[in-house]
């Protein structure tokens, strides 16, 4: 056995090992990124580079200022098998759930900060990338490296990043059974790719501040339970006030009647700007 073998020839001996019925030959084919002729591949043929697409993940990290993430998936990327030991299946599997955290912890950025929607493409090449028959059998009943959802922006990007996150996280959540198991993760596996590439084409800018009316009751609710520096708690809100809401950061405000004063003047007017799309 080769002291290095390839991410195909390790994914190909995990999935036989896991996989009744299944031969290592044929796997592998399945398995190889590189076809093995000059000719175009056939229709309906899909070329897996997992090795390349990590590579590019771990360069797009660097870029956005993620190095020890990005060190630590070199680091996955550039392992040796130790030639006097036999092949581990669970050494692919964790490749494989690092690459995914990589893409995660990408994804994740997209929807904290403006400015990053490289990530979300090398995100999106990453989990194309991916041979779907082993990565839903590698990420089921992993742990992803966050421990709760990003904050989301108002830009559609970054919305469509939280969702490719959930629906990864969803996918880690699938208990190992039987073939409906394995076709449920690879499904939520496809839902966290196309959501991925809407973030990678998405406006990467929050929207513009706007105000809306909120329902009274809505409003007092929602106070009691979130006081803020504008109304702190105990409050009492008369029938005939006005509540709103900006769009913008999700606060809400109450107008007491009889008061004509904006209390919105000057509310984040810096932070809450409309920027134009890159």
């Amino acid at each position: 056995m080769p002291r290095k073998q390839s991410t195909a020839a390790r994914k190909a001996r995990a999935y036989v090992r896991a996989t009744e019925d299944a031969k290592y030959t044929e796997t592998l084919r399945d398995f190889t990124t590189t076809p093995t002729t000059d000719a175009p591949p056939p229709d309906g043929f899909r070329i897996f580079d997992t090795e390349a697409a990590g590579r590019r993940l771990a360069a797009a990290l660097r870029r956005a200022d993620m190095v020890e993430f990005a060190e630590d998936l070199e680091a996955t990327l550039d392992y040796e098998e130790p030639e006097d030991q036999p092949f581990d299946s669970g050494i692919a599997y964790d490749n494989e759930r690092k690459l995914i955290s990589g893409a995660t912890l990408a994804l994740a950025e997209v929807a904290a900060r403006p400015g990053v929607l490289f990530l979300a493409e090398a995100a999106a090449d990453l989990l194309e990338n991916c041979y779907p028959d082993f990565t839903a059998d590698a990420v089921r009943g992993m742990e992803l490296p966050l421990q709760h959802l990003p904050r989301c922006r108002p830009a559609t990007a970054a919305k469509e990043a939280r969702r490719a996150i959930r629906a990864l996280a969803a996918a880690t959540d699938v208990p190992h059974g039987g073939d409906h198991e394995w076709h449920a993760c690879k499904t939520l596996l496809d839902q966290a790719l196309l959501h991925a590439h809407k973030a990678a084409t998405g406006n990467d800018r929050d929207q513009a501040r706007s105000i809306e009316p909120v329902p009274l009751l809505e409003a007092r609710a929602e106070l009691r339970q979130h006081p803020t520096d504008h109304h702190p708690a105990p409050l009492h809100i008369p029938e005939t006030a006005t509540a709103t809401r900006c769009t913008g950061c999700g606060e809400i405000r109450i107008s007491p009647p009889g008061q004509h004063t904006d209390p919105w003047h000057g509310h984040q007017d810096e932070q809450l700007r409309l920027y134009p799309a890159d």
